[in-house]
């Protein structure tokens, strides 16, 4: 009884203090901004792995987002305008940056287009392995293998059934962790093991999936188009050593300083949190980027440490759409869209 009248109280405070007639005074208090992060903008596949398919945006939840978030009163802004305010502390008043991972054609063909209608700057952040076919997608790869097997058997001796979804969304979980694990020395090789399929079987399943890198020239005089780094061999980079950090690193800005491209901005794969980008910073730091991006879910503040960026996923899937808080209301950036 007790419980239920705490909770009842709980939801009449929420019904209060959230009341629309209160939105122009938390207008006046808040001073947040926060970064967006897409990776692919194409259909979700209705009978694919929930895990992987969140990585997909649809055009038209992208440009719906976009609508509501102007509606709302936030300014769109460029990655380059994030680090300035945040460098001269000065206030963040509603703004977004959006950012896209990895270098899917689809965020130069479809997405690109979307964000110059509402005049939002969009910086890319470039995996030139996966862009040049090198880089196994291999999320791609275990998708098929979960939806078509009846079991999934890791190398280490785990066998996971996959006849309902259920088992097939936990099988997916498990192999992807053990292969975020693997070294960088025998990723490859460990891939090939794992899927039992020569390595340009694995490399083509992602074949017309990335831009080519020959193609950025074609983009860098969008001026609303920014180009960050990635790494090269989109490796999970708590495994990395500094040396190798560095090689990967100076492999993917060798590659685009060939192409006339060169990135102010990094992004670690699969988002990492605050302890890899420490271990990295000074790497990061010495190759001249003004900022790393992770996925540490949260807003940007005037205390935000231009190498610890927290970034929001934009997906289809309401339980993967991290739409920031405001710390003082907890209410989120634009509500239900």
């Amino acid at each position: 009884m007790g419980k239920n009248i705490k909770n009842t109280l709980k939801q009449l405070v929420r019904a209060v203090v959230y009341a629309p007639c209160w939105e122009p005074l938390w207008d006046c208090i808040r001073d947040f901004g926060a970064v967006m992060m897409i990776h692919s903008i194409s259909y979700v596949e209705p009978n694919g792995i929930e895990d992987n398919q969140s990585l997909r945006t649809s055009p038209e939840c992208l440009d719906q987002f976009l609508t509501a978030a102007k509606k709302k009163g936030f300014t769109f802004v460029s990655m380059d305008e994030i680090i300035e305010t945040l460098a001269a502390q000065k206030k963040l008043a509603k703004c977004l940056a959006f950012t896209g991972d990895d270098g899917y054609l689809d965020n130069f063909e479809v997405a690109l287009p979307i964000m110059k209608a509402h005049n939002a700057p969009l910086c890319v952040n470039l995996a030139t392995g996966l862009m040049s076919g090198e880089t196994i997608a291999w999320w791609d790869v275990l998708e098929q293998d979960v939806l078509t097997k009846q079991e999934i058997s890791l190398p280490d001796g785990r066998i996971f059934p996959t006849k309902t979804i259920a088992e097939k969304e936990e099988a997916f979980r498990q192999a992807r962790w053990w292969i975020q694990k693997r070294s960088f020395q025998k990723i490859n090789d460990d891939l090939v093991t794992f899927f039992r399929r020569p390595l340009e079987v694995l490399r083509s399943v992602s074949a017309g999936k990335f831009l080519p890198v020959e193609k950025l020239p074609d983009y860098t005089s969008e001026p609303l188009l920014s180009l960050g780094c990635h790494t090269h061999s989109h490796f999970a980079c708590e495994n990395f050593t500094d040396e190798d950090f560095r090689a990967d690193v100076k492999k993917c800005l060798q590659l685009l300083a060939e192409v006339g491209v060169k990135p102010r901005h990094f992004a670690f794969p699969y988002g990492r949190g605050i302890p890899t980008a420490e271990k990295f910073g000074p790497a990061l730091s010495d190759f001249g980027f003004v900022s790393a991006a992770i996925t540490v879910p949260d807003v940007l503040t005037r205390q935000t440490d231009p190498f610890f960026i927290p970034r929001l996923a934009l997906s289809e899937f309401p339980q993967a759409t991290q739409l920031p808080y405001v710390a003082l209301t907890r209410r989120t950036i634009l509500g239900k869209v």
